[in-house]
């Protein structure tokens, strides 16, 4: 991994905006483990024109002074930061270190709000000891084979650098290839196979984003990380696979050039091997709702056009029909 972050990413950063100094910080709604350069915000999507915050008035999800503020409200929650992390040789090996601020508390307070009042059903641990052993644990059964991850003291996870670019970073770049959707999907089929004693079932995610996907070129494998954000312990497993599947559309969403995003996004799911009762479910969840769970769509699109959104949406769902 060439780059560093220094600093944890905000909880639901958009990384295909770009900051004033071409950088993000990013993982995306609550993991932070690497540095990518961020894109501009793709507003030439499908049919529409490009526009900013003031939307059509036939696409707001509500009057344009609550609309505003949401958006506001969703820039606050990218200003969170939760963990540090930073770069360590320790005994000759490469680290990646990975502490809980001491003053974290409320900011995870805050996303917790967040994702409740979106009808998200993930949080994000405010234990820093719980926290801690689900990054070590799901780090460790995802990889173990090859690398490794350990607790270190009471507020810090330890892992080795995995190899690659995330998938986020290659759309940045112009080198994202269409066979990366394969690898990520194959990955994320696989991770779901695995069993989780916390769930006491398969195991899930929580956002598998384009950023959590690291791309290796030379083995063309995907990776998974950065587990912060978990999903609820109630939801079937089923469920929670859905939601994981879901978060990867709606970052493709907003990062896909309208020419690619439906063929992109079919690519994903068949690599992934949806089966008819899948397809189903997430035919209808492809539906973009109103009130903050849309403002939530919103931000996890990059604020793309509502209109956009909507029109990519029925596409897809007319393909999984």
């Amino acid at each position: 991994m060439p780059e560093l972050k220094t600093s944890s990413p905000p909880v639901g950063a958009s990384k295909c905006q770009l900051p004033r100094n071409g950088l993000a910080l990013r993982k995306g709604k609550g993991t932070f483990w690497h540095l990518h350069l961020a894109r501009p915000v793709n507003t030439s999507l499908d049919e529409e024109p490009a526009v900013n915050t003031s939307l059509a008035v036939e696409d707001s999800l509500w009057s344009p002074g609550p609309q505003m503020w949401c958006k506001q409200a969703g820039s606050a929650i990218d200003a969170i930061r939760i963990n540090a992390v930073t770069r360590e040789v320790r005994d000759g090996r490469a680290l990646l270190i990975k502490r809980r601020r001491l003053a974290a508390g409320p900011l995870v307070q805050t996303a917790n709000l967040f994702f409740r009042a979106a009808r998200h059903p993930v949080f994000v641990w405010a234990d820093a000891r719980a926290w801690q052993r689900w990054e070590v644990n799901s780090f460790n059964l995802l990889h173990s084979t090859q690398y490794c991850a350990f607790p270190a003291g009471a507020r810090t996870v330890c892992a080795d650098i995995l190899p690659g670019h995330s998938l986020a970073e290659h759309f940045v770049q112009g080198t994202f290839d269409p066979a990366m959707l394969d690898a990520a999907g194959l990955e994320l089929r696989r991770a779901h196979r695995l069993h989780s004693a916390f769930f006491g079932g398969p195991w899930s995610h929580g956002d598998p984003n384009l950023a959590n996907f690291l791309f290796s070129a030379q083995d063309k494998h995907a990776r998974l990380i950065d587990f912060e954000v978990v999903h609820q312990q109630r939801l079937p497993a089923m469920t929670r696979h859905l939601e994981d599947v879901l978060s990867f559309l709606q970052d493709l969403l907003g990062c896909a050039h309208q020419g690619t995003w439906l063929e992109s996004a079919q690519r994903f799911l068949d690599a992934y091997g949806c089966d008819r009762t899948l397809r189903e479910a997430l035919r209808d969840r492809l539906l973009l709702p109103k009130g903050i769970p849309g403002v939530w769509w919103w931000i996890r699109t990059n604020y793309v056009p509502l209109r956009s959104i909507r029109t990519r949406l029925e596409r897809l769902r007319e393909t999984l029909a």
